[in-house]
């Protein structure tokens, strides 16, 4: 699953091999706007620091993502934005995890770290995140960590309006399976919804944080764009989108992971195609179930069809992945085949059709995303 975190990405919804190869990477983004209970400590000013001091400071709240698949398995790096263990990153990053990830956190004490990532798990114990939320489309998402006593190490979160072109700026992640990389660099132009840089970033950054000099999160960095014959560029996300999915999150509940049926282990989280899908056969069971004499089997089918409704309406925030989301609606896709069994009406077999189709709709969606 390294195809999550190094797949190629573009700035829009396409992915395009014209003349410019977009890899996903980590850069870090954060907001001064975010509350300090939602985000960290928001402090304006302030010297400069040393490099070596900057990552003294940042790596702590610096995290290394792991979800164990196939092969490698697929790698990132998030940060760490509230003492209670709330960890920022990029969706692309636990777009293969139907719930669960595993999270190594940075060890100040040890002073050398292993040169490949399966010799530093085999000496490492994770702790186990949770993904409590994901946007595709921001392509940030957030994982909560066990709570403990003494609290998570966090970062200071930057100015929002306080990055200029042809500062420097430094970045920490796991390039490569390379552990707690630090690189440096400066902002090379700031983009409508992308901060720019050549601080060097590779496979494995992707969900990790791009820093001031001093130690300030300001930026989610997202994808590089590598010219064939020309000079790599790194984005991250900016401040104020970041600010925007927290802010958007913290309105709402998190989701019960724990209830319904097992979810399916996809490598892929395709929603769009099950937005649609669902909604196509939504309405045709929807038409159908009207046109039928037996009142009382178009209520209880009705009840189901607003069951599953209410669970597409979830496609849409994200909040469960398409691995959750398919044994739910075939959960519910039974309910409505029971309740139309033995309706006796002109209805009956025209509705149960269309319940296998639509399972069979969401096995093959199932089988494309393995």
């Amino acid at each position: 699953m390294m195809k999550s975190v190094g797949s190629v990405r573009s700035s829009g919804s396409t992915r395009s091999r014209l003349g410019a190869l977009l890899v996903s990477v980590a850069l870090g983004v954060t907001s001064p706007l975010l509350p300090a209970t939602a985000a960290g400590t928001v402090k304006k000013g302030g010297k400069l620091l040393k490099k070596e001091a900057v990552f003294a400071k940042a790596a702590p709240a610096t995290v290394l993502i792991i979800i164990p698949g196939q092969g490698k398995g697929s790698i990132g790096s998030g940060v760490i934005i509230e003492p209670s263990g709330l960890i920022l990153t990029n969706a692309h990053v636990v777009e293969s995890s139907p719930e669960n990830v595993q999270v190594f956190l940075f060890n100040p004490k040890e002073k050398t770290l292993a040169s490949t990532i399966q010799d530093y798990v085999k000496t490492h114990s994770p702790l186990i995140g949770k993904v409590v939320r994901r946007d595709s489309r921001s392509d940030l998402a957030l994982v909560r960590l066990p709570t403990q006593a003494a609290g998570y190490p966090t970062i200071e979160l930057g100015e929002n309006d306080s990055l200029q072109i042809g500062q420097d700026v430094v970045a920490i992640g796991s390039p490569l399976g390379l552990t707690w990389t630090f690189t440096t660099g400066t902002v090379s132009a700031l983009r409508n919804d992308k901060i720019q840089t050549e601080t060097p970033l590779n496979h494995g950054n992707s969900g990790g944080p791009l820093l001031d000099l001093r130690a300030r999160l300001v930026g989610i960095n997202t994808s590089i764009r590598r010219d064939s014959q020309g000079p790599v560029f790194g984005f991250a996300i900016p401040v104020a989108i970041a600010q925007e999915f927290v802010h958007k999150w913290k309105t709402r509940p998190e989701p019960d992971l724990a209830s319904g049926p097992p979810a399916l282990r996809l490598s892929k989280n395709p929603m769009p195609l099950l937005a649609i899908v669902m909604r196509q056969d939504i309405e045709k069971l929807r038409r159908l179930n009207k046109e039928r004499s037996n009142r009382q089997a178009e209520t209880a089918v009705q009840s189901d069809l607003g069951e599953v409704e209410s669970l597409s309406e979830r496609i849409l925030s994200e909040d469960l992945t398409v691995g959750q989301l398919i044994p739910r609606f075939l959960v519910q896709l039974g309910n409505i085949s029971q309740h139309n069994r033995g309706a006796h009406d002109a209805a009956e077999l025209p509705v149960q059709l269309q319940v296998e189709k639509a399972v069979e709709h969401l096995k093959q969606i199932a089988e494309e995303a393995k």
